[in-house]
Formats: C-alpha cells, structure tokens, sequence
C-alpha cells in the first residue's frame, strides 16, 4: 500500500527535525569552545602569531612586551656589522657626535607596543565566524607581524660613507711631473697611475633595512667595484725622451697683444702635458697650465706662441 501524504509529511518533518537538531548541537557546541577557547587564552596572545622572530602564543601583554623589548635588544645591543675588503665595521645603534655628545641619534626607533597590539587583536578583532576562521588559519599558517621600526637610512649611509672613506677614491691617471732645483735643468717624470675604487653604500642600507622588518641582523658584505684610469705610465714613459728637445728651445717669447713675454726653461717645463692622438699620446703644451702662470691679460687676449733663438731679438 502506498504511504499516505501525511505519512511523507511527518518523515520529512522528522528529517529537518534531526537536522536542525544537529545543527543546533553544532553551534551550541561551537559557541561553547569559542567561549572556552577565549576564557583560556583571556588576556593572552593566542596561538598562531609571531612578531619579529618571536612566538608569542599565550603570552601576556607585560610579557609579550619584554619578550620584543629583549630581542630588540639583543639583536642590536652589539651594533651592526658591514665588512669591505676584508674590513669590518661596527656601526653602534645610537651614534653620539664627538662635537656635541649631549645629541645623540638613533639609526633605529621601534614601536613594539605597535605590533604587539595587532598581535592581541588577531583572532579577536572580527565576529565569530571570521575570528573562528582566522584562529584556524593561525593555526595552520602562523601569523607574521613586523615590529614598526623608524629606520634612520640618510644616517647609516653618512656613516658607511665615512668609515669607508679611506677605502674610496677615483681612479687617477698617470701623468707627466718636473723635478728641477734652482740652476739645474728640469727633469720631466711620471707619476703612476691610481686605481680607485667604490663602495655600493645604497646596496648595503637596502640590505640592512630588510633585516630590520624581521629584527635578525647578519654582516653585510658591502659590494666594491674597482675603477680602472685611463692613463697607464707605461703609455706616457715614451714621451720622457722627447722632452729635452722642447726644452732646449728656451727661453722662450710669449706673445700677448706683440709684447714678448720670456718663459724659462723650468716654466716650459711645467707646461708640457700629454695628449691623446689616434696614434698615441704626444707631448704638447698645456693652455690651462699657461693660464695658470701668466697675467690677467691672457685671459683678455688672444695668445701666439712663437719659438725664438737664444741669439734672436723678440
């Protein structure tokens, strides 16, 4: 025999009854762990969050904050370590100037009350099925908080650049130089060239201030390029040889406006330079270098430039 439809009514009714009374079981069952889930962890950190590099699971405020304050630290009480060609340096977390020591800076200033605040509310800040969600996924993923931390950048960067100053320096390149003594004749020499070099400051700022965000320092290794001049000695040393047969012409007339102007061999001397040709370099003489040793009037008038005997008139 067929049910009766009030028969299929009543076991439909049965069915949502059940249901809904698992339902309820459920969420009464739910509310009922939140609750005690909130009461066990009542003014403590719950589970599932880390700021800096620290847990703070169940932690209260007063000892999360010690806890923070503590590897702040430990993490710069001993300063922060960069190293260059093989050097070290060690720059202190509070620079206090040598000039004015009642002015100190600090390259670092933390909020952990910051962070730790955000650290309490997690899991709490939402209604129950967000904050539910959230406690799940903290305990699953654990939640990363970064300790707020000002980080003096302009300063770190002034002190590295200082520190490593005797490290830097442009390249230089060889050039010519004379050596002459009252009443003998000038000697033309080179002096070497210098490698210079340079340090990626910026670099090492940007790799420190990463290290700041999760408060774990480790040296930084500051990279240096090598600057390499463009005038070797080996390149000029050819020139030496050619310089007495310059310097035999002197003394010599300057022209300036038709006034002769005599130049000595040891002022010939100190205006011959090297300059650059297809075919190598070549010596010359230096405008910059006679500018430098004449009148006013040079820098008026036009100059000409005329090689006289020892026996001729101006």
């Amino acid at each position: 025999m067929k049910e009766s439809i009030s028969s299929v009514f009543l076991k439909t009714v049965y069915v949502i009854a059940i249901v809904g009374g698992l339902a309820l079981a459920l969420s009464a069952t739910g509310f009922v762990a939140a609750y005690t889930y909130d009461k066990v962890f009542e003014g403590r950190v719950l589970p599932g969050v880390i700021v800096g590099s620290d847990r703070l699971d169940g932690l209260s405020y007063e000892k999360a904050h010690a806890l923070i304050e503590d590897s702040i630290d430990t993490a710069t009480r001993n300063g922060f370590v960069f190293q260059f060609r093989q050097q070290t340096y060690t720059l202190s977390r509070t620079s206090v100037p040598l000039e004015d020591p009642d002015v100190a800076t600090d390259l670092l200033d933390c909020r952990p009350d910051v962070a730790i605040k955000a650290a309490f509310e997690s899991g709490r800040s939402h209604g129950f099925v967000l904050n539910a969600l959230e406690r799940m996924r903290m305990a699953l993923y654990p939640k990363r908080i970064e300790i707020p931390c000002t980080s003096n950048t302009e300063l770190l960067k002034s002190q590295l650049t200082r520190s490593l100053e005797p490290e830097l320096s442009p390249a230089r390149d060889a050039r010519l130089a004379v050596a002459s003594t009252s009443g003998t004749t000038p000697v033309l020499t080179v002096e070497p060239e210098l490698i210079g070099a340079t340090a990626d400051i910026d670099g090492a700022v940007s790799a420190w201030s990463a290290m700041t965000a999760r408060m774990q320092y480790q040296p930084i290794t500051i990279a240096g390029t090598e600057l390499t001049p463009r005038v070797t000695k080996a390149q000029l040393e050819p020139l030496i040889s050619k310089a007495p047969e310059l310097l035999n012409k002197a003394p010599v007339a300057l022209l300036i406006d038709r006034t002769p102007y005599t130049v000595t061999t040891s002022t010939l001397a100190e205006w011959l330079t090297a300059t650059s040709t297809d075919s190598g370099y070549k010596l010359t003489l230096s405008p910059e270098a006679i500018v430098s040793t004449q009148t006013e009037t040079i820098y008026k008038k036009f100059c000409q430039f005329k090689f006289i005997s020892k026996h001729d008139n101006p």
